[in-house]
């Protein structure tokens, strides 16, 4: 398989070759339906099928932690991280209030940036990857909140 290639199959043709994958791990208890989300979000990052597993790893896996490099670079940012997250923790389209929050920041987007990568880091373990909203989006809620509760009891919150 190449990238060329996997961007011409659907998700579900995507999902039907991943799926002995699937069934063997601990993706297994994950709904097609939450599968194929992630699927038509990374599809056009992926150069192997089990290139998901990398690229989502966000979706499948919590946190395992956090870098102390990451740390060191984004630990300013954290206050403001919850403070977005506050406004965004019930929201099942968390992208309009993210952009207005970030618009009504003094520097927008250049401050916008480090806090998104900041509540990125929060929830994945990792500031770096794929879009916040759409990883927000698809985690939903419910997840967020847990992963949410599980870095303020590790680290102070």
């Amino acid at each position: 398989y190449n990238r060329e290639y996997l961007r011409t199959k659907t998700p579900q043709e995507l999902l039907d070759v991943l799926r002995p994958t699937l069934i063997t791990s601990d993706f297994s208890l994950m709904t097609d339906e939450f599968v194929l989300k992630i699927i038509s979000f990374l599809k056009d990052r992926l150069d192997f099928p089990a290139d998901i597993f990398k690229q989502g790893q966000v979706f499948f896996k919590e946190s395992p932690g956090i870098r102390l490099k990451d740390w060191n670079e984004y630990q300013a940012w954290i206050p403001s991280a919850l403070e977005l997250y506050e406004k965004i923790k019930d929201s099942d389209v968390p992208r309009p209030i993210i952009e207005e929050y970030v618009s009504n920041l003094s520097d927008g987007w250049k401050s916008g940036v480090k806090i998104m990568n900041a509540l990125r880091m929060i929830i994945s373990g990792n500031p770096k990857g794929p879009d916040l909203p759409t990883i927000l989006e698809i985690l939903g809620p419910k997840t967020l909140k847990i992963r949410m509760d599980k870095f303020r009891n590790n680290y102070g919150y």
